[in-house]
This record gives structure tokens, sequence and C-alpha cells, in this order.
């Protein structure tokens, strides 16, 4: 007989009681929820300690200088005792703390019927799954290995000189040569890898910053690039499949054509507004 419906049960959690906190901080502990007993945040250093609760979540941690100017989050946590150390780029002077107070317990009930496919389309998602899973860790991969320093030139930490004058070679040829801002400059015909086309572009705070190009030498004799560390950038051949940001430890999808874009603002905002959701 043919399926013409699926019912069941979805059970989970999630997280509620959403809320944010500013505070100026020091050595001294302080309530991280004011008036409750919940975490608390202090600061030693460049490192934000916040207690761990089982009440609470964390869900994101901002730190900014004694001017107000917003420090860069380190990809490095640290844990002791019961607390766990998020670090920044410079000593914070004012904390800003997204938290969940509270976790719930659902179960939502749904019936799903099905058309043309029948329990066909239910037995492929499985698939779709691991593929979404295979090009996101893929693309995690290059991530990790493209974190060094030329701006918006990607290709350049394969064919940069390091401190021995020999190739860098930091990520695969094949990815050096899925971008296109390197092919004019290093000689090379661009070709996506594994359907996805690889480059970094600047933030809006690495553009405003205004940094002026520097000299950089390779097999070839010398080349441009801004001495900025740049996001990372994935965008599919295939219009249907989602564009990939790394930024630092985060990850976000788009699934709208982003193959211009130059430089971007990793204001939360801004991403929401652009069509970036965030995944990791």
């Amino acid at each position: 007989d043919r399926v013409t419906a699926i019912t069941g049960e979805f059970k989970g959690s999630f997280r509620s009681g959403i809320g944010s906190y500013s505070a100026t901080v020091s050595t001294n502990s302080v309530s991280l929820i004011p008036g409750s007993a919940l975490p608390s945040i202090e600061v030693e250093h460049n490192v934000v300690w916040v207690e761990k609760a089982p009440e609470a979540q964390v869900l994101d941690i901002h730190a900014f200088d004694e001017t107000g100017m917003q420090l860069k989050k380190d990809f490095r946590t640290s844990s002791r005792r019961s607390q766990k150390g998020y670090f920044f780029w410079g000593r914070p002077q004012r904390v800003s703390v997204i938290y969940a107070s509270s976790k719930e317990q659902v179960s939502v009930p749904f019936e799903i019927e099905l058309k043309a496919g029948g329990s066909d389309a239910v037995s492929a998602l499985p698939g779709k799954i691991a593929a979404f899973e295979e090009v996101l860790e893929q693309v995690q991969s290059v991530g990790k290995k493209a974190s060094m320093r030329y701006g918006n030139l990607l290709a350049a930490q394969y064919y940069g000189y390091n401190s021995r004058k020999a190739a860098r070679e930091a990520i695969p040829l094949e990815v050096a040569h899925s971008d296109p801002s390197g092919s004019e400059i290093f000689g090379y015909e661009v070709m996506p890898f594994k359907g996805y086309y690889f480059r970094k572009i600047r933030t809006d705070q690495e553009v405003n910053a205004a940094r002026e190009k520097q000299i950089f030498l390779w097999e070839g004799g010398e080349f441009e690039a801004v001495p900025d560390r740049g996001v990372l950038l994935a965008t599919p051949c295939d219009a249907q499949a989602p564009a990939f940001l790394i930024s630092w430890d985060r990850v976000y999808i788009n699934y709208t054509d982003c193959s211009e874009m130059t430089q971007i603002s990793m204001k939360s905002a801004d991403l929401e507004q652009a069509g970036w959701l965030q995944v990791q």
C-alpha cells in the first residue's frame, strides 16, 4: 500500500528565559543576572570567567575595552573549577552576556501529508542530511587551515613564502585554486573544490581600519595583500546549495547568492538581515 501520511511526536528541550546583561567588571565577581544567584562573571587579564550553573546557559558573550570598542573574541576557551573562560584580544572593561535562564521540555505532535514522492521522499532525507554534514565538515576543515593573515587573498596561504622562503602550503592546492581573487596574481585556472569556491573577505571593521597593503614574497616574485585575517566564505556552484561563512569558531549558512560579496559586517543583527543563520 502507498503511504499517504506520517504521524508522530517530537520530544526535545529548548532554552527559555532569554535575556542579556552588561556590567563593568573587575577581578571582583559580578552577578550575571541581577538579583539572582545564577552565574557570576569576573575578568582576569584578557579572560572573562563565567561561573557554570545547571539553571542557566551562556549563549554568547561580548567584551569591550575602556574606550567602548568591542574586543575580538579568541576561538579558545578554558575551564577551571566551576568556571569557563572566554579569551579576548585586549583587556575587557565591560562585558555583555546573552543567556538562557531556564530549560524547558516539550512534546510536539506532528502529521506530515505525503504528496509527490510518497515515502521515498522521507527515506531520502537521511542522505540529504549526511551530504549537508559532509559539506559542513569540509568547509570547517578549510577554515581551520586558512587562519593566517592575507586579507581577502586566500590563495596566498598556499603560494606565499614562509620564514624559510618556501611556499607555505598551509591549505591544499585544490582549495587555493578555488579562490577567484588569486588567479590573476598567481596564474592559475580557477576551479571549484568539491562544488565550492573558497575565498577570504574582509569584515567592515577591518576595512574601516584602513590598513595599507603590504608586500609579500612568493616563487614568482612579489604580491600585495592587506595584513588582515578576514573571514572564510564558501559559495556553491549549485544555486540550491547554501553558502558558508566561517568567523573564528562560528559557522553561518545562507541560501541567497553571496558570490559577489567583498566585505561583511559581523554584527548579529546585520548577519540576520543579510540572511545568515548561525549553525555552530
